[in-house]
């Protein structure tokens, strides 16, 4: 910013101000009146895939793809149903061109020491926006543990994983297989990746 230039800036505080759920239109102007964007949103552009949407704003996937386009929108994902004065939930630079998984630390320890106790798994989907599955199984194939299931998401996430299953009891030493399923919003293909994380013990 120019510490030098003349900026002016406005503060809206009113509790009254939203905007209606069937749809409305959006109109942001300089202080002389310019349009410098407008909008006409529906309702009908939220992730059709999610049941309920009540409790989630409408994001702008990226803020340089055109207002109007309704592919340009989608749910939001985020856990209290919206990201007011911070960066959008779903917004995504470019698109992955494949489903991945990625893990940090691998392997971890979740032993309660507080050095590596937890891992991050870190997915990338090809989709702006979808509903996310992550299961973990042991090495005979058994599901131990549902991390989501049917959660929007947008291109790009991380959930943690606390190396407990279902019943919150401590996982085994050993090597663990992670699935991934994402259910595009748009075209209703479901993208896939797995991969592999080791429980282990500081020494």
């Amino acid at each position: 910013m120019d510490p030098t230039a003349d900026y002016h800036i406005t503060i809206v505080n009113r509790s009254s101000l939203s905007l209606n759920n069937d749809g409305d239109d959006v109109v942001l102007r300089d202080l002389t009146g310019a349009v410098i964007d407008s909008i006409r949103y529906f309702p009908s552009w939220h992730n059709s895939q999610v049941a309920d949407v009540s409790g989630h704003s409408l994001e702008r996937i990226h803020p340089e793809l055109p207002s109007n386009d309704r592919r340009n929108w989608s749910t939001s994902t985020h856990p209290l149903g919206g990201t007011p004065g911070q960066q959008n939930s779903i917004f995504t630079v470019s698109i992955p061109n494949s489903a991945s998984l990625s893990f940090s630390p691998n392997p971890f320890s979740p032993d309660g020491d507080g050095h590596e106790d937890f891992a991050m798994i870190n997915y990338e989907v090809p989709a702006t926006a979808a509903l996310l599955r992550i299961r973990i199984y042991d090495a005979k194939g058994r599901l131990i543990r549902t991390l989501a299931n049917s959660e929007p998401t947008g291109a790009r996430g991380s959930l943690v994983w606390d190396g407990m299953n279902e019943n919150r009891e401590k996982v085994r030493m050993g090597i663990y297989i992670v699935l991934l399923e994402a259910l595009d919003a748009s075209g209703g293909t479901v993208h896939s990746a797995k991969g592999v994380i080791v429980v282990a013990v500081r020494l």
